[in-house]
């Protein structure tokens, strides 16, 4: 099995833990909630939410692994045509990683602690900064798949249907914005940024799984010939 294959069920994988992630956390808060309810939240289903935090940590080795064998075809093709879409697609993913990264830590200090000496309005501050960390993260999904999208649809690095699946989950990852909004229910609108980054991540891998290896078609030839 080549690297970029293994990379392709690294993504898969990757989307089945998130599914988990999300089956675990069960129902959200909104921001419109009372701090009431948030309360009730971090400090019911404990062990069900510290799951969901160790299931998403457990996450990041596959999606590393991911992310390096999607690259691959898109380094070539930089170094061809002297561009810097890879740089731009690794980019957006620190930035996106960084909001996720931030939200999980002020999220898992919450439920870890399970709101015990915390006073309301704490809780509150506390809720609204990991949304806002989660949700603004997301912004990094635009320059992420508006990279992929770049690289593929002008330079043929992958099949043209993600290219053109890349530039909808870029214009997607904009309603992160909405996670700035602070107390607002339209914050929620962002959570759609997330479920375009699970559906990207499989279609990616899906395309790793079934393009043919240069190694393949080179054998092809050389046999045709």
């Amino acid at each position: 099995m080549d690297f970029r294959r293994l990379a392709g069920w690294a993504g898969l994988l990757v989307v089945v833990l998130f599914v988990l992630n999300i089956v675990l956390s069960g129902s959200f808060p909104t921001s419109d909630d009372p701090t009431s309810e948030v309360g009730s939240y971090i400090s019911e289903d404990v062990n069900m939410h510290k799951a969901a935090l160790l299931v998403g940590v457990i996450a990041v080795i596959p999606i590393a692994l991911f992310l390096a064998g999607f690259l691959i075809p898109f380094w070539k093709s930089d170094r061809e045509h002297n561009e810097g879409v890879a740089i731009l697609i690794v980019l957006g993913f620190i930035f996106l990683a960084a909001g996720v990264v931030a939200g999980s830590a002020i999220l898992g200090a919450l439920i870890l602690r399970g709101g015990e000496e915390l006073d309301s309005s704490t809780v509150r501050a506390l809720w609204d900064a990991q949304t806002v960390a989660f949700t603004s993260g997301f912004i990094g999904l635009t320059v992420l798949a508006g990279g992929a999208a770049m690289g593929i649809l002008r330079r043929g690095v992958t099949a043209a249907w993600l290219g053109w699946l890349s530039v909808l989950v870029a214009v997607l990852g904009l309603t992160g914005l909405f996670g700035m909004v602070s107390g607002s229910g339209i914050a929620n609108i962002s959570f759609v940024a997330f479920i375009a980054f699970v559906v990207w991540i499989a279609a990616a891998s899906y395309e790793m799984l079934t393009a043919r290896s240069p190694a393949s078609s080179a054998g092809a030839l050389t046999h045709s010939g």
